[in-house]
């Protein structure tokens, strides 16, 4: 269909996308996505039928995925029904001159590059590879808008910088790998290979950087089938290379030359249409949208759903509403409580019920699938409840509304009357602890108030959680963490992990837990007892503690290491129950110190204490550390926390 023209104020419109004014919202745009399909800076005849209804949804699915590591510029999808299922309501951002490539895999302009220079914006790479080669770590190779019929230019790193500024620039390098990473992962597990793409950032009032445009479409991006990819003979597509092909080997038109292409035939048109179908129903695991019904979220989408109005928290339907806000000090007095326990009742079904949790938590702690929602509730002894995705909650169990009112209840109120509170992690200092400043920092950057902990001491200073940072401490040259166990602070450490306490040892730390029997198994020197330091990528094994929830089950994460006593070891006996309780936390990838079963950290049976031997609080920044990945264990127990309000 051809997408009709509105009565609006038309800002802007590319090759496939139509920008238009809502004069009726001031700093909201409608962003609508056509049909028409460009190639070599060309707009192509004819369109794609449902394509722009592809894009439009695919982007909203994508927006959920990446909500934990960046903000995006929906506002709404009430939107003229003319173009309902292909357009969305966003913010008007001021827009960064660039796209921000990121390329996973070596092919296209990146392919052409690197026969020229064995280099792709600047960025040397091996000799050797081929056209198709997957490279050893993603790069970031960033592109200068052009006027629309012109080609935009790759760029280094440094034109990024005169660009946008440096800390601009280093800001979106972060953000445009971290998100490549979280996606690649995701359609890697679905069995697309996530080339390349594109993105596109913008910029509010108050400096916040926000995902804008499309994000992660066939048409941003080069979309492979995983089981036919190999290196040098290329890979089934889901994206419009089936009709870059097409242009270049068959139609006989030349690329050089001023001529428009000729237009595409039916058989090509159909043809592009399935691989973007396919590449919607791979990545979503729904069914291909019609081009007139609007996309909503999973928790919008049920015909019995009980959730508020649109920024709204009150009663709906009967159902009982509770406020959950993140501790945040910059919503002070953000949840109203009474004093009084609310007299509505839950919606009942049977003996089931169903509230609806309005949840705030800060962007950086934001858990869009629940996962972490769902592993607390568990642990507080709500089983057999459903949590619900989307921005609000709606959980199902029986006997719901009589522990909402009690449990949870309750600490609701003791928060509003005494104000918001920062989280307080303690850190434990043993003599000769090395780690214990970069362990602070680490917790300072997730957000949270690092308290110094004296290993002589008892007191833990009413503290949420605490660390046994890296570094040797006392009794190392009997055996790691053996007299440390020993110590007073121990002592009231034990007490407190009975009673739920979050705990996590780094390294040394790791081995305190095991000689104080908070976990189970030893740490011995490593095989061939060397001294091991370097970057380790780990495979994340249980999602199911305090520290790993914000985590994804089988995800990779790059965290620094170093080690000379890192060799996990236990009974078979142990090992097996380990195994069977889910409480390996990680594993190595290639096993550096002789591990068993490639252990790099396990977990109690309540998950609340986990022990680890590389060193998380090493890799919290990217100029001075091994990556950010380290930022997600102190992450983790802040969604927890907030979970528990």
């Amino acid at each position: 269909m051809v997408t009709p023209h509105l009565e609006l104020p038309l800002l802007a419109e590319g090759k496939v996308r139509r920008l238009y004014r809502l004069p009726d919202q001031p700093g909201r745009l409608l962003m609508v996505a056509t049909d028409r399909i460009s190639a070599y800076d060309h707009v192509l005849t004819p369109g794609v039928p449902g394509k722009g209804a592809i894009l439009t949804n695919l982007s909203l699915w994508w927006f959920d995925q990446l909500a934990d590591i960046v903000d995006n510029h929906l506002v709404s999808l009430d939107v003229p029904t003319e173009v309902a299922g292909r357009a969305m309501i966003v913010e008007e951002l001021e827009m960064f001159p660039v796209e921000c490539v990121v390329r996973g895999y070596l092919t296209g302009s990146g392919w052409a590059e690197y026969q020229r220079n064995r280099a792709v914006c600047g960025i040397r790479l091996p000799e050797g590879l081929q056209d198709g080669s997957r490279l050893e770590e993603p790069i970031f190779t960033p592109a200068a808008k052009a006027p629309q019929g012109e080609h935009d230019e790759n760029i280094d790193y440094l034109h990024l910088v005169k660009l946008v500024g440096p800390e601009v620039a280093a800001q979106l390098h972060d953000l445009s790998l971290r998100i490549y990473q979280r996606a690649e992962e995701i359609a890697r597990e679905r069995g697309i290979i996530l080339a390349d793409t594109k993105f596109e950032f913008g910029r509010r009032a108050d400096g916040t950087i926000v995902l804008a445009d499309e994000v992660l479409t066939p048409d941003s991006s080069r979309f492979w089938d995983a089981e036919t990819w190999q290196p040098g003979k290329g890979a089934d597509s889901f994206d419009k290379q089936y009709v870059r092909d097409w242009l270049t080997k068959e139609s006989g038109w030349d690329r050089s030359s001023d001529e428009e292409p000729p237009a595409l035939p039916e058989e090509v048109v159909e043809a592009t249409s399935r691989r973007y179908e396919e590449a919607w129903a791979r990545l979503t695991g729904g069914q291909m949208p019609q081009d007139e019904t609007v996309a909503v979220s999973n928790a919008e989408q049920s015909s019995d759903s009980v959730l508020p109005p649109e920024g709204g928290v009150g009663p709906v339907q009967g159902a009982m509403s509770i406020p959950v806000v993140a501790p945040d000090a910059s919503v002070p007095g953000a949840v109203d409580v009474p004093d009084e326990p609310d007299p509505r009742s839950a919606d009942k079904i049977g003996g089931m019920s169903r509230v609806v949790v309005e949840v705030m938590p800060k962007p950086e702690i934001l858990d869009p699938q629940g996962k972490a929602i769902t592993s607390v509730l568990a642990r507080l002894g709500h089983d057999g409840l459903t949590v619900r995705q989307g921005k609000r909650f709606e959980i199902t169990g029986e006997g719901l509304e009589d522990r909402a009112a009690g449990q949870h209840r309750h600490r609701v109120l003791r928060r509003a009357r005494g104000g918001l509170t920062m989280t307080r992690i303690g850190v434990v200092t043993f003599p000769g602890t090395l780690d214990d400043q970069d362990a602070a920092r680490a917790v300072r950057l997730a957000g949270a108030e690092p308290v110094p902990l004296w290993y002589a001491s008892t007191d833990l200073a009413g503290v949420d959680a605490v660390v046994l940072p890296g570094g040797f401490s006392y009794g190392d040259y009997l055996r790691s963490g053996a007299l440390a166990a020993a110590s007073p602070v121990m002592s009231s450490i034990r007490e407190a992990v009975e009673a739920g306490l979050p705990v996590l040892g780094i390294c040394n730390g790791f081995q305190v837990l095991c000689e104080s029997h908070l976990l189970p198994g030893t740490l011995m020197r490593n095989e061939k007892r060397r001294f091991h330091c370097s970057v380790q990528q780990l495979q994340v094994a249980s999602v199911d503690t305090v520290w790993t929830c914000a985590f994804r089950a089988s995800q990779r994460i790059r965290i620094a290491a170093k080690h000379g006593e890192g060799n996990y070891v236990a009974d078979p006996a142990t090992l097996a129950t380990l195994e069977a309780n889910n409480q390996v936390v990680f594993r190595y990838t290639d096993n550096p110190n002789g591990s068993a079963h490639d252990i790099a950290g396990i977990t109690n049976e309540a998950g609340n204490v986990v022990g680890l031997m590389p060193h998380p609080e090493h890799s919290v920044e990217e100029l001075t550390g091994a990556g950010t990945d380290g930022l997600e264990f102190f992450r983790s127990l802040l969604t927890f926390l907030s979970a528990q309000l």
